[in-house]
């Protein structure tokens, strides 16, 4: 893997990563905790051997798995530099045990080894000759030394890391303590940037992504967000479908202080009226309506003469009524300094901003809810979420 970082420091330079953020994401996986082992000389402890069965014994069976604890018994009583290669090869073949089918159970051993050795944070030159050979007596490959440092020394220093990222700022002190520990751990600089830019990378998207989650970026927060990328060494950058929508989220931000725009009209405003926005609308109302007329109850017939009778019964009459939306013109909608005005093709409305209790923003139109009078209901087509937050800080402003 190549190194983007500069040579200065090797785990934690300044401006060493470009980071594309998200709108939002992930979270970072959890690390292994290392147990404290108690052992005298590499965390190997030993072990009785398991008893054969009766008809094992009978055939003159030897228990297979008898022999990886035969091993580490061998290696939990002599130190590693005395243990010669032979020496684990006999036990195997004693025992008819195929080195492929030892493989996992020889991985194990050196994962219990390797976990000893870095339980107090640091490996040792001994330690690192020891770990050598005991590598090379099992006949283990790169790749599954790899697997085994990735289990037990990469959680390590993503702990320490997490712990030092915990309050979104790294310390001079912090990143040196990082730098020695990677040392210390014997961890290959490319394992450690990696590990470095996967959790500063989670850290930046997750202080942007609660940054916006409110679909408003404020200025403030655009420097926290700079300043962490900075503290972290970071270099943060936006597709361009992300670029338009943080421009969109901090035109809301400065309309929601009161940064209302100004747009020209071609309707007539009285003195000193600002014209905030317009859309293309039509005005409904509601309106009840009767829906139905029932008929109910029992009646039977009564002959009087022939060709007369008389129907004897109930009638009754219900009225149905349900408030429907009544479709009054179409035209546009104004949002001003001092009110909501409709320009119709039949006729002009305004609603006084002070005189509007509340407001909802639908998926068609806008509801309209005054302190007397019916609700208005304006069916429009366009940018509602920036026609809403216009409106509500048009009123707000208002009644200043």
């Amino acid at each position: 893997m190549a190194s983007d970082l500069p040579a200065a420091d090797p785990v934690l330079g300044k401006s060493a990563y470009v980071l594309e953020l998200q709108i939002p994401q992930p979270e970072t996986a959890r690390p292994l905790a290392i147990g404290h082992v108690e052992a005298e000389m590499n965390g190997l402890q030993q072990v009785e051997l398991k008893q054969p069965g009766i008809i094992a014994r009978l055939l003159g069976r030897k228990n297979k798995q008898n022999a990886l604890l035969e091993i580490q018994n061998l290696l939990a009583t002599q130190p590693l530099h005395d243990v010669e290669p032979g020496m684990i090869d006999g036990i195997l073949a004693e025992y008819g045990l195929p080195p492929a089918q030892a493989r996992h159970g020889l991985k194990n051993l050196f994962t219990t080894v390797l976990r000893y050795s870095v339980h107090d944070l640091n490996v040792s030159d001994k330690e690192v000759e020891d770990l050598q050979r005991l590598r090379t007596l099992f006949g283990l490959s790169d790749q599954d030394v790899r697997e085994i440092e990735s289990a037990v020394i990469h959680p390590i220093h993503r702990r320490e890391l997490q712990k030092a990222l915990a309050d979104h700022h790294l310390t001079s002190e912090e990143k040196a303590r990082l730098n020695d520990l990677v040392k210390r751990l014997r961890l290959p600089d490319e394992i450690a940037q990696a590990i470095y830019k996967e959790d500063a990378t989670a850290l930046t998207q997750r202080v942007f992504s609660k940054a916006v989650e409110d679909r408003r970026l404020s200025k403030e927060e655009e420097d926290q967000l700079a300043a962490l990328a900075d503290n972290l060494g970071v270099k943060i950058t936006y597709d361009e479908a992300s670029v338009a929508t943080l421009e969109r989220f901090r035109l809301l931000w400065r309309i929601e202080q009161g940064d209302l725009p100004d747009v020209p009209v071609p309707v007539h405003l009285q003195r000193g009226e600002r014209c905030h926005v317009n859309i293309p609308a039509s005005q409904y109302e509601f309106r009840a309506v009767t829906r139905a007329v029932r008929y109910s109850g029992p009646s039977y017939r009564l002959k009087i003469t022939k060709g007369l009778s008389w129907r004897i019964g109930q009638v009754s009459v219900d009225r149905v009524t349900s408030e429907v939306l009544t479709l009054l013109d179409t035209g546009v909608l104004y949002i001003t300094s001092k009110r909501l005005l409709f320009d119709g093709a039949k006729k002009n409305r305004a609603i006084p901003l002070q005189k509007i209790i509340n407001f909802t923003v639908h998926k068609n139109g806008i509801q309209v809810e005054k302190d007397t009078g019916k609700d208005q209901f304006f069916q429009c087509a366009g940018d509602l979420e920036l026609f809403g937050v216009i409106l509500e800080s048009a009123i707000r402003v208002s009644r200043k």
